[in-house]
């Protein structure tokens, strides 16, 4: 027996970067370039989608620290109502304080005839009063020192649109103006389609999107062992190789195993397979506490009906077999199919059949439901509800 070693190395918590950022370094070389190539990089206006979980907040988070590096300024928010005055009122005057060591150029703010020549003139910050106008403040003075402003708003949801498209909008003009203006954006898979409605989302939908998955196994492997090995532990190649199957390449999974399997025996040098076997269970509940029930949230009694004979069924999963096992035709089965993998609860695994998006869910639903018989579906000859609606948690 020792003392008890440092605190746990890991970060389970939402949106806490990890010891160990696996499985993203392409997606952050690919920023960092269109970084350097200019105002016409396309990844300069980039969104990042994926489940709740997977990441999408510590890689905006990643995404910073990178263009730090390359000495820009970032201004980080949430796509929560008032998101624009925030940025007017607060984040980007306070910004241009900070970078605005020198008096302001003096901009041009209308025409009267009692100036002299015509023009009236007024120093920057006095004259600032929309955000289009202190984006061009702001890059104007970066301008002198060979930098740029970033842009990241995390949990990107439809409701709040309108926000978003006034922002995306400076955005293209400021792009159009070639200043060094870049943009990350992090949304939920769900959102994607919403996002994208309408004429005015144009400029959204020519940006680099890109769908965060499960970690590689091999990422995954090291994300665990080198935050344990580094705080002057071990761990046996078994216990990494039983992590990772409970993880199955599930960022948040990753780390909130990582941290209870450093703390089951926190006085013991070496880290067991019977350590992560005995702390699974505890995984599986915080699980559905954080990511799973909120991922069944807003479903309809059918929605649900659809994911227990889902969840029924072994791997892989048939379309046609949860049909059956639902009580309708295929073709009223597969109007729920369509509305879950909206949703993003479920994808498609191959021709005709279907998978759960995040590890546990099957085991979740069984659980929680009374399996003896399934509820009774609507009639085949029935109009479904309106698609389903998740909730916008953070990571």
């Amino acid at each position: 027996m020792m003392a008890a070693l440092p605190n746990s190395p890991f970060r389970p918590g939402f949106g806490s970067s990890p010891p160990v950022l696996a499985g993203r370094a392409d997606l952050i070389a690919d920023f960092a370039d269109g970084l350097t190539d200019g105002p016409g990089s396309s990844a300069r206006v980039s969104f990042y989608t994926g489940s709740r979980g997977v990441g999408k907040t510590v890689l905006l988070n990643a995404l910073e620290n990178s263009a730090r590096e390359q000495g820009w300024v970032i201004v980080a928010e949430t796509c929560t109502p008032g998101l624009v005055s925030r940025l007017v009122e607060n984040r980007l005057p306070t910004l241009y304080e900070g970078i605005a060591d020198s008096p302001p150029r003096r901009r041009t703010t209308g025409v009267s005839t009692a100036a002299v020549g015509g023009v009236t003139w007024k120093n920057t910050p006095e004259s600032v009063r929309d955000l289009r106008a202190w984006v061009d403040a702001i890059t104007d003075a970066l301008a002198e020192r060979d930098s740029g402003l970033l842009l990241t708003i995390d949990e990107i949801h439809p409701r709040h649109m309108s926000e978003l498209v006034e922002v995306a909008s400076v955005v293209q003009h400021a792009i159009r103006e070639e200043r060094q203006v870049a943009f990350a954006g992090a949304a939920l898979s769900s959102s994607r389609e919403g996002i994208l409605k309408g004429d005015s989302t144009t400029f959204l939908r020519r940006a680099d999107w890109r769908e965060l998955g499960r970690i590689p196994d091999a990422e995954a492997a090291r994300a665990i062992r080198e935050p344990i090995e580094g705080a002057h532990r071990q761990v046996t190649d078994a216990a990494v190789a039983a992590a990772l199957d409970a993880a199955q390449g599930y960022a948040f999974l990753v780390q909130l195993l990582g941290d209870l399997m450093w703390k089951n025996r926190p006085t013991e040098a070496l880290i067991t397979a019977e350590d992560v076997i005995e702390v699974v269970p505890k995984a599986s509940r915080r699980m559905g506490a954080t990511i799973l029930g909120p991922d069944l949230e807003g479903l309809s009694q059918i929605d649900r009906t659809y994911l227990l004979a889902m969840a029924l069924e072994k791997v892989p999963r048939s379309t046609g077999r949860i049909a059956s096992r639902m009580g309708v035709d295929p073709g009223f089965a597969n109007v729920y199919r369509q509305r879950l993998i909206g949703a993003g609860v479920i994808r498609a695994n191959g021709y005709g059949n279907v998978e759960f998006v995040t590890p546990g869910m099957d085991q979740y639903i069984l659980e929680r439901t009374d399996i003896t018989e399934l509820p009774l579906p609507l009639p085949p000859s029935a109009d479904p509800p309106s698609p389903p609606t998740t909730a916008t948690s953070g990571e």
